[in-house]
């Protein structure tokens, strides 16, 4: 009987007699609702972003970026992102663009053109850069930056732009490694020569002598390295005022298609001949030509040049007479203007009636260097004006204006007199 019981109470229970009926109001288990994580947004991870079309975003881990947009492949070196709920803002603070990517995940991003400005036509150092806007909902996947940058060594052709105060320029010729060097010098002096690329540095040697290393980043940077370089030059219309070192100075690369132009317009000076020299109308390149052309010893006697307190700067024209003298054009015992000779052909110009200055003027120089050759002095800030010394000290000279007006100085008595147009 007690087996019987003890049978009928386990059926009982796995049947769930004595439990209250389950009701829906009432379930038999009781539970709280499971809340949803919440989504979190990809956040990029920095590293270079690379386009089946070939657009390039490098996103460094301190927050700024770079980027090369085809078919330009124009540099855009220096500015910042940020990201917030998966969207990466990326600001250029040099040309005021706005980039907007959305992360798909850590390691895709897809260009929003709504939330972007356009990447426009860039003035740049006198050069005009175009460049296509990105396309709406292009893809970038990303890669590792180490890796990627040790596949890029031999540097593109094209212009590199010194990035801290963007005055010095290197433009770079893969085809038969060779380059020109400047600093945006009014007159477009220039240094080339030859370089060479071993691993990851290229040294860059002058017709001078003077060597250049830098370190190649990703084939479109040039670093400067100090420490194995001489001091960068500095000109001043087509005169070395300063050398200065660079340290940790970065060349961007910027566009081969101005570069190719730029070798065009930079090609060699003509070489002058004594005749041209002599060419009243070709003092303005009158330096530059002779520098390049001349010797070593004849090079440093046109650096060494002194300046004359009553002529200008060098800086701002030519020493002429002096010059000319250097590269033997002159004779080092020609003799000088006097006044009564520029008094003459004053009154011999006036007497052709010239009409226009520029025929005037072209006259008076003529005549004026039948007896002294060249002038002392050409050139002038704003204004051109020309100066012969009638003395070796420069206490008495001549001064021709553009307009043509003629003028007698002697700074010892203070004595001026108008030689053409003549006083009244």
């Amino acid at each position: 009987m007690k087996r019987v019981l003890s049978v009928l109470l386990l059926v009982c229970l796995l049947a769930g007699c004595g439990a209250p009926p389950a009701t829906s109001s009432s379930p038999a288990t009781s539970s709280q609702p499971v809340s949803e994580a919440p989504v979190v947004a990809p956040v990029p991870e920095p590293g270079i972003y690379l386009a089946d079309s070939g657009q390039r975003l490098w996103l460094e881990r301190d927050g700024t970026f770079l980027l090369v947009c085809e078919p330009s492949r124009q540099f855009v070196p220096g500015g910042s992102y940020t990201v917030e709920e998966g969207i990466l803002t990326a600001v250029d603070e040099l040309f005021d663009e706005t980039y907007q990517f959305r992360a798909e995940d850590e390691h895709t991003l897809t260009f929003l053109k709504e939330g972007s400005t356009d990447f426009i036509t860039q003035q740049s150092g006198g050069m005009e850069l175009s460049a296509t806007p990105l396309p709406d909902g292009l893809t970038l996947e990303w890669m590792d930056a180490d890796a990627w940058w040790a596949a890029q060594t031999e540097p593109l052709s094209g212009f590199y732009r010194a990035d801290k105060d963007r005055q010095w320029f290197i433009c770079l010729s893969a085809e038969d490694h060779t380059f020109y060097l400047y600093n945006n010098d009014p007159t477009g002096r220039t240094m080339s020569g030859t370089y060479v690329v071993e691993g990851d540095k290229l040294t860059a040697t002058t017709s001078e002598g003077l060597r250049f290393t830098y370190r190649i980043w990703a084939n479109q940077i040039l670093a400067f390295i100090d420490e194995e370089s001489d001091s960068l030059p500095l000109w001043h219309f087509g005169v070395d005022v300063t050398a200065q070192n660079a340290t940790n100075e970065n060349f961007h690369w910027m566009n081969d298609v101005a570069c190719r132009s730029y070798f065009e317009d930079v090609a060699p000076p003509p070489r002058l001949t004594q005749a041209e020299m002599l060419d009243p109308f070709n003092y303005i390149d009158l330096y530059d030509s002779c520098w390049h052309y001349a010797t070593q010893e004849q090079r440093r006697a046109l650096e060494e040049i002194p300046q004359v307190e009553c002529c200008g700067s060098p800086m701002m024209g030519v020493y002429a007479r002096a010059v000319l003298t250097i590269m033997g054009a002159l004779p080092e015992d020609q003799s000088r203007l006097t006044l009564e000779h520029a008094q003459t052909s004053c009154a011999y110009v006036d007497a052709q009636g010239y009409e226009e200055h520029a025929e005037l003027r072209r006259a008076l120089l003529e005549e004026f260097n039948v007896l002294a050759g060249a002038p002392d002095y050409h050139g002038g800030s704003g204004t051109m004006y020309t100066i012969w010394l009638l003395n070796d000290e420069g206490t008495e000279y001549i001064r021709l204006s553009m307009s043509g007006l003629v003028t007698y100085v002697n700074e010892v008595t203070g004595e001026r007199m108008h030689l053409y147009p003549y006083e009244e």
